[in-house]
């Protein structure tokens, strides 16, 4: 969102990505012949600057509404009149559709992010220089921080302190292709049932995987904390049996462990974007700034192209 608000201006804008697809949370697996979203399931629009999007992504065929509330497994759905959409494809088409016209760099992880003159030298770990006036981090802010202090930049303290109280839980993502459907409540979606699980859906009757059966359950933060280290089939194991009711007789064929580490914020900086003082452009964005959720990372990515331009300008 914010490459597209500054190349619009126009500035030269070029994405670095460190996976072999754009999106970070925005992320589809296939599974056989079906596939699941394994990070973000939905989202809402909440406010008028991000729905001004979401009905130019309507328009396209490229999100739909899937509910207006969800069951914590027991009872039907509790409606409380927002919208949640889904992605045509997965919630990674609509990473792909943002980024098909913008320059971008896969398979890129950065080391280090160093100060020069009036810009940054942005090194990865394959030697690739990438010299820039300006640079937007949106990567999990731990992780964001390794790059300056690899880089040796000079960052302010109060904004050291600001962007080091930011923290987030892990979240374990187990993905189970089945032989047969699965019996989740209307709209084929659970929200906190309990039980060690905050979510659970059915990717087929959300209508992203008409191929086959393919459920994603969500561990809990504390259940994900927990056993985020322990092995990939005691933790699948273990989300197959919390969600045990609702699969009948289906029988697992497949399953698929996906680790988030940073999954979801638990504190957050204040304001929608940080723009760092005492170095050249410089600013931090993500769900992790004014607001969470897929709403609040795009709205943050918009906060920070502005405050970029201003200083560019």
């Amino acid at each position: 969102m914010a490459a597209r608000e500054l190349r619009d201006r126009p500035y030269p804008v070029i994405v670095v990505e460190k996976s072999r697809g754009v999106g970070g949370r925005l992320a589809t697996r296939r599974l056989g012949e079906g596939q699941a979203d394994t990070g973000a399931q939905f989202f809402t629009a909440r406010t008028g600057a991000f729905q001004r999007h979401v009905i130019h992504w309507q328009a396209q065929g490229l999100v739909f509404v899937w509910s207006r509330g969800w069951s914590n497994g027991v009872g039907a759905p509790a409606e409380d009149g927002h919208p949640r959409y889904a992605v045509a494809g997965g919630m990674n088409a609509l990473a792909k559709a943002l980024a098909q016209d913008l320059k971008v760099q896969l398979n890129s992880k950065i080391s280090a992010l160093s100060p020069v003159r009036d810009g940054w030298q942005v090194t990865d770990g394959e030697g690739r220089i990438f010299p820039c006036r300006a640079v937007l981090l949106t990567a999990p802010v731990p992780q964001s921080l390794t790059f300056l202090e690899t880089g040796r930049a000079p960052v302010p303290a109060a904004d050291l302190d600001a962007l080091r109280e930011i923290r987030y839980a892990p979240c374990l993502a187990g993905l189970f292709r089945l032989d047969r459907p699965a019996r989740f409540p209307e709209p084929g979606a659970v929200q906190e049932p309990g039980g060690q699980v905050s979510w659970a859906a059915d990717n087929q009757r959300k209508g992203i995987s008409a191929g086959a059966t393919v459920i994603t359950v969500h561990g809990d933060p504390e259940f994900s904390r927990s056993y985020y280290n322990s092995p990939e089939a005691d933790i699948l194991g273990r989300l197959q049996a919390a969600v045990k009711p609702w699969l009948g007789d289906a029988v697992v064929v497949e399953a698929q462990l996906k680790r988030w580490r940073y999954a979801r914020p638990l504190t957050a900086h204040s304001e929608r974007c940080l723009l760092v003082g005492g170095v050249p452009p410089l600013a931090f964005a993500g769900d992790a700034f004014g607001e969470p959720r897929v709403e609040g990372a795009a709205l943050s990515g918009l906060a920070a192209a502005e405050a970029l331009a201003q200083v560019l300008r």
